[in-house]
């Protein structure tokens, strides 16, 4: 795990945000890594993660967000875009103004 992560999770967010064990939020915060690129279900994670709790998961995801540790998206769909009543097919090309 990186350096800086590594002091801020175990000393800073333990800490800060009362987390009860550790080794739980440090696979979380690696777990999350690994998967930053897929749609991330908390189900999932908690089935993976020692058949933990969703809402201990979401709790610890929290404290990492607020430690700016990570950042959540919601996934953006190509046929949400419009513009002027017209849907956009190619995202690349529309020029945000």
């Amino acid at each position: 795990m990186n350096r800086k992560a590594d002091k801020v999770i175990k000393r800073d967010v333990l800490s800060l945000f009362n987390i009860r064990s550790p080794l739980l939020m440090e696979k979380l915060f690696l777990y999350l890594c690994i998967n930053s690129t897929q749609i991330f279900s908390v189900t999932t994670a908690a089935k993976e993660l020692e058949n933990t709790s969703v809402s201990t998961l979401e709790s610890y995801m929290d404290a990492l967000v607020m430690s700016n540790l990570i950042y959540l998206t919601k996934p953006v769909y190509k046929h949400l875009l419009s513009f002027p009543g017209k849907c956009i097919d190619n995202c690349d090309k529309f020029k945000w103004k």
